[in-house]
């Protein structure tokens, strides 16, 4: 990317980011902690309800350190979710270390060693992995791929500069009530959603989810194209959640938000 460009992106992305910013009303009440890298961490609320909890977490990417330090702080069964072809062999790598230590930190960037998970107290059966994509039914869906191929993350929705006759695979699906459908849904208490622009139809369908969990970790990826329309759909999702008892805890300055009950 020429000097030129990557003005023209500080400029769209970060002030114009700063100009469309949602109005969502941030109270952070309650202890906050941070867990995962700098790259894939996340923010939530410390709460007795998470020990021994059921989270369920889409959009693995290459980065697992959120997921891993969750079930290693809570004991807690995290439920994985991506189908993205280099996420299913991430999560390959790291399954032979469950039970074992880190041997060496996180490094920056969204790819991670599998050596720098501490899994020395995370068993087998806390670790769950859907090779789906989470939607609003279960019909086989397109999967964009990323027009740089670079990069990890697919995307059910369609982006212009995605080119190609293979743009897109075609993958399985799955709900929040499938997903539940075996587990006591009391247990379920953490939804995160990194899921490249599906998260505002799955936000969208609260009122048919058989549960809501405690928490909803979201980045709103329709905020990577700053303008009224983006502003709007957020806002609305926002009244949406808060219909629903949840509050916004915590907002990163980007894309990422936390809510609680």
């Amino acid at each position: 990317m020429g000097l030129a460009s990557k003005i023209q992106d500080k400029i769209k992305y970060g002030i114009g980011g700063r100009i469309f910013r949602p109005s969502v009303k941030v109270e952070p009440i309650g202890e906050l902690v941070r867990l995962g890298s700098g790259y894939g961490g996340w923010t939530i609320e410390e709460a007795p309800y998470l020990k021994n909890c059921l989270a369920i977490s889409c959009g693995l990417g290459e980065d697992a350190s959120f997921d891993v330090e969750f079930a290693n702080r809570y004991g807690a069964e995290v439920i994985i979710i991506d189908p993205t072809p280099r996420s299913v062999v991430h999560y390959q790598e790291l399954t032979p270390r469950i039970g074992k230590p880190a041997e060496r930190g996180y490094i920056g960037g969204g790819r991670q060693p599998a050596e720098a998970y501490d899994l020395s107290n995370v068993g087998i059966s806390q670790l769950r992995f859907e090779e789906k994509a989470l939607w609003i039914n279960e019909d086989p869906i397109r999967f964009y791929k990323p027009a740089n191929p670079a990069h990890v993350s697919h995307s059910i929705k369609f982006k212009p500069n995605t080119t190609g006759e293979d743009q897109f695979i075609v993958v399985p699906t799955v709900t929040i009530a499938s997903l539940l459908a075996d587990v006591p849904t009391e247990r379920f208490a953490l939804l995160k959603m990194d899921i490249e622009g599906a998260e505002v139809e799955i936000l969208g369908s609260i009122a048919d989810w058989p549960v809501l969990p405690w928490q909803i970790l979201v980045e709103f990826d329709v905020l990577r194209e700053p303008g009224n329309a983006s502003k709007a759909e957020v806002e609305r999702i926002d009244a949406l959640l808060r219909a629903h008892s949840y509050v916004c805890r915590h907002f990163d300055g980007d894309r990422n938000y936390l809510y609680t009950r």
